[in-house]
């Protein structure tokens, strides 16, 4: 089977010459960690799309210390692949420079994240955005959701397991609740649009480029793509 994996990784190297090519090798060995799968390969790449360079840096030394664990909170009961039409919401309040993040109905639970059930300790999470009651559109945010210490949940939220499953019942798959949880201004990822600490709009990117939010699920279906391919040499 390694031996397969080799013969595949030097035929992407010659067709794909790029640096993500080099990363796919620790794929089978970061799968049975679970967890630690969906923080590399979801939560991560998505970052590296529509955070600032600052904000990465901060992202990456504490991903790559393993300071912290990611999920990628975009799925919802309601809408999935539909990513215009998530119903989570965010408040931007200029006096306390916070979002705060709701939940407004059953339908609008993420659910199903990978990660997200027991272990994660932040998510990648959209939402419908509003800045001094202007909508602002689909922005993404990462957000602390439990202790890195204890992996305790924050008050404010209802976040867990979603139970067995048919296959892969080594990654967590979860749900999650916000009820007015707050998190900080920067917790925004301003790549594309940016406020300052006053709620003024700084600067305004291509309307398109909440497409790239989309990024980290198409990291995965490629990943999903890959392993077929590995299975059938």
């Amino acid at each position: 089977q390694l031996e397969n994996f080799q013969k595949v990784l030097a035929k992407m190297r010659e067709k794909y010459p790029t640096e993500i090519v080099d990363v796919i090798p620790s794929a089978p060995l970061i799968a049975p960690g679970g967890s630690q799968f969906m923080s590399i390969w979801a939560f991560w790449p998505i970052t590296k799309v529509v955070a600032t360079d600052e904000q990465l840096a901060e992202i990456d030394q504490l991903i790559s210390e393993g300071r912290i664990i990611g999920a990628y909170a975009q799925t919802e009961i309601a809408h999935g692949s539909d990513v215009q039409s998530l119903a989570t919401t965010a408040h931007y309040d200029p006096e306390t420079k916070t979002f705060t993040l709701n939940t407004p109905s059953t339908s609008a639970y993420k659910y199903w994240p990978g990660g997200m059930g027991v272990c994660c300790t932040h998510v990648v999470c959209q939402a419908q955005t509003y800045v001094k009651g202007k909508h602002c559109g689909l922005q993404t945010f990462v957000v602390p959701v439990r202790d890195p210490k204890t992996l305790k949940p924050y008050p404010g939220l209802d976040i867990g397991d979603i139970g067995k499953k048919l296959g892969l019942n080594e990654i967590d798959n979860g749900y999650l609740k916000f009820d007015n949880y707050k998190i900080p201004f920067k917790s925004m990822l301003s790549r594309f649009f940016k406020i300052n600490e006053n709620g003024d709009i700084i600067e305004k990117g291509d309307k398109d480029a909440i497409k790239l939010g989309y990024g980290g699920m198409l990291n995965l279906r490629n990943l999903l793509i890959l392993n077929f391919v590995l299975e059938s040499y």
